[in-house]
């Protein structure tokens, strides 16, 4: 059967050449309307097709009174492997023993190829997410609260896949974001509280990782996941 590209499809092509050819890069803006009209000698409607195309396969994202830029990681969407389909009642259980499988080896990675300034930037993190164990310790978690440890752990499982220098691993991340939401989700992080089952080792992951022990780094890393935390 022969494939049909209408016009704005072929614009969103060249305009992922672009992305693939570094012409550009992840998180820049793109040029204005009237630039890209030029360049591919299209029509407004034609071109604003075509931006639809790419914001909704996740290559571009509109910036409200900004903008439209290169997504972070273009072309991963929130669910690229299509999870919300497969119907598993235990589907969490098996993103973490997926991460379980690739997430402790990348911090070996991390010791052979990170610098101590990109390590460091895990440290920085960490330290957030113990500042806000202090005002746990403190009071019940409130959704502000619950909702900066989220972003917090998003940002550190983020970096580790990034610091690997591995692009497949870094793709990997919506397997990660997929898990580490129901962790979140406020009843369970209240439970894990109230109960002590939760525990904070970010912190001694990143000392493992910046004293270069790769292998304690990954034992504290599977102990983490196993935990579920």
């Amino acid at each position: 059967m022969k494939i049909v590209r209408t016009l704005p499809k072929e614009i969103a092509t060249l305009i992922e050449n672009d992305i693939v050819l570094g012409n550009l890069i992840p998180e820049q803006q793109i040029p204005n309307e009237q630039i890209l009209m030029d360049k591919f000698n299209v029509s407004r409607s034609t071109l604003r097709e075509a931006i639809k195309i790419l914001v909704s396969k996740g290559v571009l994202e509109i910036h409200r009174g900004k903008g439209t830029f290169v997504c972070n990681l273009p072309g991963i969407s929130e669910d690229p492997l299509g999870f919300n389909f497969l119907n598993i009642e235990n589907l969490n259980d098996y993103i973490y023993e997926t991460r379980e499988i690739f997430e402790p080896y990348a911090c070996k990675l991390i010791v052979e190829r990170a610098s101590d300034e990109e390590i460091e930037a895990l440290g920085k993190i960490a330290l957030e997410m113990e500042k806000l164990d202090e005002t746990l310790a403190l009071s019940t978690p409130s959704e502000k609260l619950i909702t900066d440890f989220y972003v917090l752990d998003i940002n550190f499982h983020t970096l580790i896949c990034k610091l690997t220098k591995n692009p497949i691993i870094e793709r990997l991340l919506p397997v990660i974001i997929q898990s580490i939401k129901k962790s979140y989700i406020p009843e369970v992080f209240k439970i894990k509280v109230i109960d002590g089952t939760r525990q904070s080792t970010h912190t001694d992951i990143y000392l493992a990782l910046k004293n270069r022990d790769g292998n304690r780094a990954s034992e504290l890393l599977l102990k983490h996941l196993k935990n579920k935390l």
